[in-house]
């Protein structure tokens, strides 16, 4: 007797059902996340922790570590989360910042963390500067090669 083989249709919408499955709310975790996606330099954002079964983190404390894995890391303490699980918090610098949450409830000790990315407050003149020249020099050498080829 031979055994029955996945193929075609069938692999595939067994694949689907195996992702589908796996992606189901037991397997959720505890959660960190800011009210904005991108939050800006400079403006005020709220934090939310959320526990793993979907309820707030009430005295969570949240730090940001701006940079995290360069060799010059800067880190600050935002907070403690209030009574549903929100801290406010205004980013200070630009690029990569990784927010941790730690609390500790019935259930024992956590910690969370999710990477944020902190938009510049405004456009700065020299980096639009910098990409007027690198164009000139990209077109100026370009269209002198041109005319260098036709004569």
């Amino acid at each position: 007797m031979r055994s029955p083989r996945l193929t075609g249709r069938a692999f595939w919408v067994a694949l689907v059902l195996v992702v589908l499955a796996s992606g189901s709310e037991d397997a959720r975790g505890d959660a960190v996340r800011t009210g904005d996606r991108f939050p800006t330099r400079g403006r005020p954002t709220l934090v939310f922790v959320e526990a793993s079964d979907g309820t707030p983190a009430a005295g969570a404390e949240v730090s940001a570590v701006y940079r995290p894995g360069s060799e010059v890391p800067h880190a600050e303490c935002v907070g403690v989360t209030d009574g549903v699980g929100r801290v406010s918090w205004t980013p200070v610098q630009s690029g990569i910042v990784c927010l941790t949450a730690a609390w500790t409830d019935s259930a024992g000790r956590h910690a969370s963390q999710c990477n944020v990315s902190v938009r510049f407050d405004r456009v700065r003149a020299e980096g639009v500067i910098v990409a007027i020249l690198a164009g000139m020099i990209l077109y100026g050498t370009v269209a002198y090669g041109f005319g260098r080829l036709r004569s």
